[in-house]
């Protein structure tokens, strides 16, 4: 009987060979003596699904699609009828192109970052029209920004990591969106009805206040999550974990990114000089549409690729969940911990339930809830902090983590300090512009270079020589601090008072992760007094415009050849607190900068900030040059990555 041949596989072979096809035999004997190279041959996830460990389930589907005698239906070989079954004998469905796939990820990413890019500019002018006379609303904003992302980014993760892909993607895009459109709605009654609003009671205008914080602030965080999920984990999957793969599509989307960067806010600016409650209203329009292409793109992604739609593995290492377990025990602040197999299993809260990846008992005894008082609740979100940086630093790379986050503590980057310390130095504003787009250009190329440069030397030189680069050419920012029309003088950092101006100037605060922090935070810095009369020379200012546009050709690949270690070594359960935890380091660098610049907030005390936003940079080279001597030649290497694939489909 057909069932059978599992049984007794050598005599079905034998008793079927008269009946067989004469064409099929050479094919079947070099299956048998080649069965080893068979898990190459088969689609990785195609193979995880339909041989995993439920083996008869998986193979009743195969009945009659082999030919020859040769059964494909028993349930009692499963395991060794993987080994002969050839890639004809797989019902496989036709897979897209991953031209197309890619395709799909281009457009929702540009979709994402171009409402980002456009929200970014938009809001510090809604702040400037709401409170003209005062900076106290700005400050409020950048210091609750900066402060939810310190303290929320390792939560924010561990949530990204407990969730199924789909979940998580489609639910951060609409909470993004939908947070937008509601802060762009408030900003709009607001300005239209401040009058009326304010005759209601002066309690009015802190409701309005807090309104705007709140949600603004919410929808950085959604953002944040949507950017793990997607460019930190489906990014991954979608490139089937292929170093060429994953160089490349990083590197486009960080081209997009920067050319977002650049046209966002032109277009922007173009509608809000219009009106700008009209500007709120086409934020507003913008993001409720893209919302639903961007919903409908990743659905898309997510259906279209298989890696996408593999279960999660939900497990934590134990080491993740000691300290949790010891301390609530310790506390009285009890969360139901129970082992399974060496799984420890935690009940974050009452109403999510325990995910089980042992092979314990199923009947539910284990999975008995205990009610969680607010202040165990409290405790666990400490915890989760805690755990989060205790598992990035557990990480090889977490030395790259920390060389690109000492990149945030600069203030050689083109926002609105440098720009202004700019214009007092006597560049006009369509100069400025000019140094701005040239910068925006050498970051695009430098993106397209990474996938090449990388090819060539590697992952690990490619970061090396990028931060190399960028330190080389942050040098004649170091030079341009004694060159003429310098006001560098720590001696006398007070300007005269007669015909002078004081200049102050808002930073806005960006949403994402890109390693130039300085255009990212919303705060007030008073820089210096300027004599209008007083001509000064322009070759100082000319050498720091050079450097800091020179350096972005290398800033930009040291920050793709980072994404990319992190991606590559990071497992896939706990990509989300791992970069979660990469951005809370990068705001808690980018706050330190922004006390320095408050601290030192004079012309002439410039240069020493351009001293130490280099010998900043230069301990991100030291940190990721003792990570380069560290490293074992074989973290990053394909040997590696193809040996553990095989593994994973056996």
């Amino acid at each position: 009987m057909e069932g059978d041949a599992p049984r007794n596989h050598d005599n079905a072979d034998r008793k079927s060979t008269p009946v067989q096809d004469p064409s099929q035999e050479p094919a079947q004997n070099k299956q048998d003596q080649h069965d080893g190279d068979a898990h190459e041959e088969i689609d990785h996830d195609m193979a995880r699904t339909d041989f995993g460990e439920d083996s008869a389930s998986s193979t009743v589907g195969y009945k009659g699609v082999m030919s020859g005698g040769v059964g494909a239906e028993g349930k009692d070989g499963g395991k060794h009828q993987k080994m002969v079954i050839t890639i004809s004998a797989l019902p496989t469905k036709k897979k897209p192109s991953i031209f197309v796939t890619s395709l799909l990820v281009y457009c929702s990413h540009f979709l994402t970052a171009w409402g980002d890019r456009m929200w970014t500019f938009a809001v510090g002018i809604f702040m400037v029209h709401i409170t003209p006379d005062s900076l106290q609303l700005t400050a409020i904003y950048g210091l609750t920004m900066g402060t939810t992302v310190l303290l929320g980014g390792a939560i924010i993760g561990d949530w990204v990591d407990n969730s199924t892909r789909l979940r998580a993607a489609q639910l951060t895009i609409v909470l993004q969106n939908v947070l937008i459109i509601l802060c762009a709605a408030v900003i709009y009654c607001f300005l239209m009805f401040k009058e009326e609003l304010l005759d209601i009671g002066e309690w009015t205008r802190y409701v309005a206040y807090g309104l705007i914080i709140l949600l603004a602030s919410a929808a950085n965080l959604a953002t944040i999550a949507n950017t793990i999920a997607v460019e930190k984990d489906w990014i991954v999957e979608i490139c089937e974990r292929d170093e060429e793969k994953l160089a490349t599509m990083t590197a486009t989307m960080r081209a997009i990114d920067l050319s977002t960067q650049i046209l966002a806010p032109i277009v922007t600016g173009q509608v809000m000089e219009w009106s700008v409650e009209n500007g709120a209203i086409f934020l507003s329009s913008w993001n409720a549409v893209s919302c639903i292409v961007e919903y409908f793109l990743l659905f898309k992604v997510y259906s279209t690729v298989p890696a996408l739609m593999k279960r999660k593995d939900f497990r934590r290492p134990a080491r993740a969940w000691q300290f949790f377990c010891f301390f609530f025990k310790s506390t009285s602040a009890f969360i139901p911990c129970s082992q399974s197999n060496g799984i420890i299993e935690t009940n974050l809260d009452e109403t999510s339930p325990l995910v089980s990846e042992g092979t314990g008992p199923r009947d539910g005894s284990h999975r008995k809830r205990k009610t969680c008082s607010e202040s165990c609740r409290l405790l666990s979100g400490f915890t989760i902090i805690f755990e989060g940086w205790k598992t990035f630093a557990s990480y090889k790379v977490w030395l790259t983590g920390l060389a690109l986050a000492f990149l945030y503590m600069t203030v050689l980057g083109f926002d609105n300090i440098t720009v202004g310390y700019a214009k007092i130095q006597g560049l006009s504003e369509s100069m400025v512009g000019v140094c701005m787009g040239a910068a925006g250009l050498l970051g695009i190329f430098g993106s397209f270079m990474y996938p090449v440069v990388r090819r060539c030397v590697g992952l690990p030189r490619t970061g090396m020589i990028a931060l190399t680069l960028q330190s080389a050419f942050l040098a004649l920012c170091v030079v341009s601090v004694w060159l003429p029309g310098s006001p560098f003088d720590l001696e006398n950092p007070d300007p005269p008072e007669k015909n002078c101006t004081n200049l102050t100037l808002i930073v806005p605060l960006d949403n994402g992760s890109q390693p130039l922090p300085i255009y990212q935070l919303t705060t007030p810095i008073l820089t210096n007094f300027t004599c209008p009369e007083t001509e000064t020379s322009i070759i100082s200012v000319s050498f720091l415009m050079t450097g800091i546009v020179l350096s972005r050709f290398g800033l930009w690949m040291a920050d793709l050849a980072i994404t990319q270690m992190f991606m590559e070594t990071v497992v896939e359960n706990e990509r989300g607190v791992v970069n979660g935890v990469q951005n809370s380091l990068n705001q808690l660098m980018d706050m330190i900068k922004f006390g320095v610049v408050v601290a030192l907030p004079l012309a002439p005390q410039f240069g020493l900030l351009i001293i130490l936003s280099i010998g900043f940079v230069y301990s991100g080279w030291v940190l990721y040059a003792v990570f380069l001597c560290r490293v074992p030649r074989d973290l990053f290497s394909r040997g590696r990555q193809k040996k553990e694939y095989e593994v994973l489909v056996e």
